[in-house]
């Protein structure tokens, strides 16, 4: 058969013209000339359009129109860097963002031309920068941008524009001369904040939450699959028949639907069954056959069958009968049953294919396979399955199975979390964890309860190191343990990625676009894992993004603050941090907010601490106001309204209620020395350990260390007895004795005297002070 001639092998067979190329001059002359043309470039013939591929699909476009327009006399400038873009860019394929950087440079470096910063020189074109220009211009960036990442993307894309023109074009006077660029912006020019005590201890119980529920889960798979109830597929066996014919007889005669004395009347309903007519067709038996079956043992085979149909699965794949989590278990353990090494000691191929879309279909890769019913109901089950709060749940569908078995992306995020939190690591750190998990454990020498776990920080090539109890279920070392544990069980497995502890099964919609089952923890999937993560658990942290994500900066800037309140001086936390400088530390996570509200609380602790050594008391001094008169000035009041114009200023004064004051001018509020506010609510230390909620206070020795004593002028000579009661009891107890029991008081009522400030009313009450009327009992103890 000849060939058509537009054929692809007529096409290949024919010969093909050989090309007439013209050569170029290979005389010197011709040579100099193409070597000084290479050299040259002219600028004013550069667009100012820029449309550059990527490695994505999408195109880079951008227009610099707009900014020549607006800054007319840098058109020059933004020419030639451009072409410098072009020659830094043209000979390989970069990302959109690379693109970005490197244009946005242009523009902010023109913007920073025209700001109001400070630049040495008048600045045209490519040729008049030099490095004090780039510092300025480094300085530009810091202060109009602070605290952005990219400063030291921008200013890096423009260095490396320079660069390009001055290695093409060396020599030439319009790109300049070579000069040293001082160094760029960090990464990140302000401290990176840690987060709240709220926002860490919700985070920590978050974790804590989905950790038990995911280790109960995960454990219980094996009991799941050995205990729960089958799923029955449909089976149309004669037994199976019998006993819904049995049950469709009985419940028609028990509502009537066939009359009782009718005895042939329900074989009219057997004739017209569809199951019946499938049987009998299927056997080759006639209808009177079967009745005669029927009529003759009906009852004993319906004993030996159940419904012809099998367990139900509805729609939404809930089995009939059964809530959302008891369907879960049951297609569980049926799935685990009949398909033990699915998804991860089976081929790439077979556990995709398992259960797809494909799948259900009745063929499978061209085979001749029926798939039964129960395997069909087992599919609807999984579709619908769910695994943790109904909101928000770690995984859905054939996921929520994989969470059974392997850990998955929303299973093991809360395990890699509560690890940053605990340790205080950074993320390649914890990453850098093998799945040889003994071989980052050593026995800590000063406690057999306690272990070092070990991980590496690549970029400082040093270990890192963090103490954890061996007996603590949700210790750092337990953690890795279990998950240590789940994750080393499918080392045969096919998928499995050797050398990695945090890893797991990716979302089966993803396994033909990467090729794979498994993935390591990244930062990407971390990313996404924890705005799952912030949503089921409610926590809203101090941003307004739409999706927030946990930031792992800031999670070991919060290690470091919490150790800090915990009494951890600076050495102990930088060592702890796996800082070899003491200054990273202090610079880079030490000077958060949080850090600079422990020292304020220090600072206000020993400010009180110093306020407590010149006044030993805490009772409230009342030097102006007499006991006696505010008692007769509320005798006389007629009125509840002239009450309250009396105890108004006391009120104010001690920073209580009207009826505090009011108690404490009654007879009520009298201890042997002083008034009591509020005698149910003592403060003096070490009250709580003495008295129960809610009751009396009868320790009037107390009353001076208590903020709800009041001292009028009438107490004063009782507190000078009282002292020199305790001076006589300092000569004959034990010292210790006494420094223990009666120290404390003693100097609150010393205190009381010194600051009450009229020394007349002091000397006088002092006086009056060893007459009788002012006996008290030593042990100054109330009445309970």
């Amino acid at each position: 058969m000849p060939r058509k001639p537009f054929s692809k092998s007529a096409l290949e067979s024919r010969e093909r013209p050989t090309l007439q190329r013209k050569l170029p001059e290979n005389t010197p002359q011709a040579i100099q000339e193409r070597s000084t043309a290479r050299g040259q470039v002219d600028v004013s013939a550069q667009g100012l359009l820029v449309r550059n591929k990527t490695t994505g699909t999408r195109e880079y476009v951008r227009d610099f129109t707009d900014l020549v327009t607006e800054y007319p006399h840098h058109k020059l400038i933004v020419q030639q860097l451009l072409i410098g873009a072009q020659l830094h860019s043209a000979k390989r394929l970069i990302t959109y963002q690379s693109h970005q950087d490197i244009y946005y440079s242009i523009q902010e470096f023109v913007l920073f031309l025209n700001s109001a910063e400070p630049i040495n020189k008048s600045v045209k074109g490519v040729a008049d920068v030099d490095g004090q220009v780039c510092a300025n211009f480094r300085s530009f960036l810091i202060r109009s941008y602070p605290g952005r990442t990219v400063n030291r993307k921008r200013y890096g894309a423009l260095k490396n524009i320079f660069l390009s023109l001055k290695n093409k074009y060396k020599g030439q006077g319009w790109v300049g001369k070579g000069f040293e660029w001082p160094t760029g912006p960090g990464m990140n020019e302000q401290i990176t904040e840690g987060y709240s005590r709220e926002i860490h201890n919700k985070l920590v119980e978050g974790c804590l939450i989905d950790i038990k529920f995911i280790m109960k889960w995960m454990e219980s798979y094996n009991s799941v699959v050995e205990g729960e109830k089958p799923i029955l597929a449909y089976d149309l066996s004669l037994e199976n028949l019998m006993f819904d014919l049995v049950v469709k007889e009985q419940t028609k005669r028990s509502n009537g639907s066939i009359k009782a004395t009718h005895i042939k009347g329900f074989e009219w309903v057997i004739r017209s069954t569809g199951d019946v007519k499938e049987y009998i067709r299927a056997n080759g038996i006639s209808i009177e056959r079967f009745l005669g079956i029927y009529r003759a043992r009906a009852h004993e085979l319906a004993a030996k069958g159940r419904p012809v149909v099998g367990t139900e699965v509805s729609e939404r794949g809930m089995v009939y009968g059964c809530d959302r989590e008891e369907s879960g278990r049951i297609a569980t353990a049926n799935v685990g049953r009949l398909y033990p090494d699915w998804p991860m000691q089976v081929s790439f191929e077979e556990a995709g294919h398992l259960f797809s879309t494909e799948w259900s279909k009745n063929t499978a890769h061209g085979t001749n396979k029926k798939y039964s019913t129960l395997e069909k109901r087992l599919r609807s089950a999984l579709m619908y399955m769910k695994v943790g709060p109904e909101h928000l749940p770690y995984e859905v569908g054939q996921m929520a199975y994989f969470s059974r078995v392997a850990f998955t992306m929303g299973t093991i995020f809360p395990f890699f979390l509560f690890v940053m939190l605990q340790t205080g690591w950074n993320f390649e750190v914890v990453v850098s964890i093998s799945d040889n998990l003994d071989d980052h454990i050593e026995e800590d020498l000063l406690d057999d309860d306690y272990v070092i776990i070990y991980g590496y920080k690549g970029r400082s090539n040093k270990s890192q190191m963090h103490r954890s109890n061996k007996r603590d279920k949700f210790g750092t070392y337990q953690i890795l343990r279990f998950v240590a544990a789940e994750v080393t069980k499918h080392f045969s497995s096919p998928h499995y990625l050797k050398g990695k502890l945090f890893q797991c099964v990716i979302s089966k919609n993803l396994w033909n676009k990467f090729g794979r089952l498994c993935t390591p923890v990244t930062t990407t999937n971390f990313g996404h894992a924890s705005t799952e993560f912030l949503h089921r658990h409610r926590i809203k942290l101090d941003t307004d993004t739409k999706s927030p994500r946990i930031e792992t900066k800031r999670l070991r800037t919060t290690y470091e603050t919490r150790r800090r309140e915990q009494g951890l001086d600076i050495d102990e936390v930088s060592t702890m941090m796996g800082h070899s400088d003491i200054d990273t530390t202090v610079n880079h996570y030490d000077s958060d907010w949080g850090s600079a509200e422990i020292l304020n609380g220090r600072l206000r602790k020993i400010q009180r601490k110093h306020e407590e050594d010149f006044r030993r008391y805490s009772a409230n001094l009342l030097t102006d106001v007499s006991l006696v008169e505010l008692r007769e000035a509320t005798l006389r009041c007629g009125s509840k309204e002239k009450l309250r114009s009396v105890v108004a200023p006391l009120v104010g004064r001690l920073n209580s209620s009207e009826d505090s004051v009011i108690q404490l001018l009654s007879p009520e509020g009298q201890t042997f020395i002083a008034s009591c506010l509020n005698s149910r609510r003592p403060d003096w230390p070490g009250a709580e350990s003495f008295l129960r909620t809610d009751t009396p206070c009868n320790y009037f020795n107390r009353c001076p260390l208590c903020s709800q004593c009041v001292i009028f002028k009438e107490a004063l000579p009782f507190i000078a007895r009282r002292i020199s009661d305790l001076d006589g009891l300092r000569e004959r107890l034990n010292p210790l004795e006494w420094e223990k029991s009666y120290r404390a008081e003693y100097l609150a009522w010393k205190g009381v005297l010194e600051g009450w400030g009229d020394p007349i009313e002091v000397a006088e009450a002092i006086d009056r002070s060893v007459h009788n009327d002012f006996a008290l009992p030593l042990t100054m103890i109330g009445l309970s």
